[in-house]
């Protein structure tokens, strides 16, 4: 037995073969592909509760450098010379 054991071939990565010891599976994304333990925190964060405040801060921030880029608005608003 200690035999077999000494000629089995190591994982590429050592989390799969605790995966495997315990009898879990490696977390599987939505779209079927292995995510790595780096990066299990997007789709356990991935809500849309948590996202409605980027989207919010993105809108703002494009809004705002549009502003900032058309002369008539900064004319406006007194920031040009």
């Amino acid at each position: 037995m200690d035999d077999e054991k000494a000629h089995q071939v190591p994982s590429s990565s050592s989390s799969e073969a605790d995966d495997s010891e315990n009898g879990q599976k490696p977390p599987v994304a939505s779209g079927g592909l292995k995510v790595p333990s780096s990066l299990q925190w997007i789709p356990a964060n991935c809500t849309w509760s948590k996202i409605k405040p980027v989207i919010r801060c993105a809108v703002a921030a494009w809004i705002a450098t549009i502003l900032f880029v058309i002369p008539r608005v900064e004319i406006f608003m007194g920031q040009v010379n």
